[in-house]
């Protein structure tokens, strides 16, 4: 029984009976699109680590309260974490239009 709701879902899945026609294999190459998202996908790395890097760093012995002086450090993390949920966004934009 798991086996035929598996199979049903992967069928729905690939879009069976969606068409009349059978679709035929489209193979995906690597763009300019995908090299520039790879590319900010690594700057903001690289910006998130270098900002965790520099507010780890800094050791004082007599602590004190502080404010959120260095707010826009948090930026970079907070694009690469919401990058999957962004990209998700815009593709159902794009299939429900």
């Amino acid at each position: 029984m798991e086996d035929s709701l598996e199979t049903a879902d992967a069928m729905r899945a690939r879009g069976w009976g969606a068409a009349t026609k059978r679709t035929t294999y489209q193979r995906y190459r690597f763009r300019k699109t995908d090299a520039f998202a790879c590319a900010f996908i690594a700057v903001l790395t690289v910006a998130a680590a270098a900002s965790a890097a520099a507010a780890c760093g800094e050791f004082k012995f007599y602590p004190r309260i502080a404010g959120f002086d260095p707010w826009f450090s948090y930026i970079p993390y907070v694009l690469l974490v919401a990058l999957p949920t962004i990209l998700e966004a815009k593709e159902r934009r794009t299939w429900l239009r």
